[in-house]
């Protein structure tokens, strides 16, 4: 969530996670676009990066289960204590 310029993403893609699992989401389009452009890599990153608000109820019923586990336990796992 709130992915930005998905720097994270692209940390856990180098660090080896599994592209094709990864997700991530920001609610502005232009973040998504300004990251492949900073890190020239829009036809190499194979992770998802969505546009979309996550607090809409259309939205999140549209989103598969999976989703929505991964953003919790990252959320829960980055979150500072």
């Amino acid at each position: 969530m709130a992915c930005c310029f998905g720097q994270g993403i692209r940390q856990l893609v180098a660090d080896g996670a599994p592209p094709e699992n990864i997700f991530g989401c920001d609610l502005r389009k232009e973040y998504v676009e300004l990251g492949y452009q900073l890190f020239r890599d829009h036809g190499r990153l194979h992770g998802q990066l969505l546009t979309a608000d996550i607090f809409e109820k259309i939205v999140s019923a549209c989103r598969p289960a999976r989703y929505l586990r991964c953003c919790c336990i990252s959320w829960i796992l980055l979150s500072p204590v």
